[in-house]
């Protein structure tokens, strides 16, 4: 979504933060510096899905993707790992996520043979679930495995109401967050019907970088606080809230912002140059659970 108006903010010369776009494009946009994220790229959680895949023992794995930048992107860092650790991607096709059916992605996947399938989807992936379990491709066949946009609670009473243990066994990766159950407390008392709390965190940071940003800048123009931006995330001296980064702020001293969501230490180009992924899955009774986390670092 962020393509379709970053040019016209960026050009404004207005920053931009992200705390959920994971595509790889905007590592290398030209966006004049103006463009932040809090969230790592799926340049990094491509290596960890794969590395998950390979380490169920599969061999054989189809991959399918929404058509965008999203799904290019991921499905891509997915596929180069799969290779580079000796399987065969028997599939690797992109879909209309605007479709009504997708019946024949289902298809070329069964066609494919695998022992092992990702999807890489947001709402559309429960059309896609719900077909390979009427196909035989479901998580009790095969490998199924899913990425951020899968990540849900929900998930399994909507593609098998009534029935979400059809979704046992089924995995995925995700951006974690460190631990912080005080965050994590605080914002369920101020919004208790929210449900999903997946990149809460991350945005969270986006409005404190900023802020902190405007704060070491001693000014509010986009201009001036956008050359703060990613020195306030590293090499200073550790804080974790606006209100004590702010006070050694005020004490003349440089600092490390760490985010809510995990340490930040942004890179040249304005994201995080490592990430903790989560790996989730579905268990028994169709109830997701954290597995394990990963790091990944990016390549310098």
């Amino acid at each position: 979504m962020s393509l379709a108006f970053i040019d016209r903010v960026t050009g404004a010369g207005v920053v931009q933060c992200s705390g959920s776009n994971t595509a790889p494009t905007f590592t290398d946009y030209e966006d004049d510096g103006f463009y932040f994220r809090t969230v790592p790229s799926d340049a990094l959680q491509g290596p960890i899905l794969a590395d998950v895949v390979r380490g169920d023992g599969h061999d054989r794995v189809a991959l399918v993707a929404r058509a965008d930048d999203y799904g290019r992107g991921l499905m891509e860092a997915t596929r180069e790992t799969l290779e580079e650790r000796g399987a065969t991607v028997t599939l690797a096709e992109t879909y209309d996520p605007e479709a009504t059916n997708f019946d024949q992605v289902v298809q070329q996947m069964e066609n494919s043979r695998p022992d092992a399938a990702v999807v890489i989807a947001f709402e559309e992936g429960t059309q896609i679930l719900q077909g390979m379990i009427e196909s035989g491709l479901g998580p009790d066949r095969i490998g199924v495995y899913g990425a951020d946009g899968l990540r849900s609670e929900e998930l399994p009473s909507l593609v098998a109401p009534g029935q979400p243990e059809r979704l046992s066994g089924m995995k995925g990766t995700a951006p974690a967050s460190a631990s912080n159950e005080q965050y994590v407390k605080d914002l369920q008392e101020f919004a208790p019907d929210l449900k999903e709390l997946q990149f809460a965190p991350q945005v969270f940071d986006c409005v404190t970088t900023t802020a902190l940003a405007a704060e070491k800048a001693e000014s509010d123009d986009p201009g001036e606080y956008v050359r703060e931006m990613n020195g306030i995330t590293k090499d200073g001296e550790k804080c974790n809230s606006f209100a004590a980064c702010k006070e050694l702020l005020a004490d003349g001293r440089d600092i490390d912002y760490e985010g809510v969501s995990g340490p930040l230490n942004f890179t040249d180009k304005g994201e995080p140059g490592q990430a903790t992924i989560e790996v989730y899955g579905y268990n028994d009774e169709g109830q997701l659970e954290t597995l394990s986390t990963e790091t990944s670092t990016a390549e310098e």
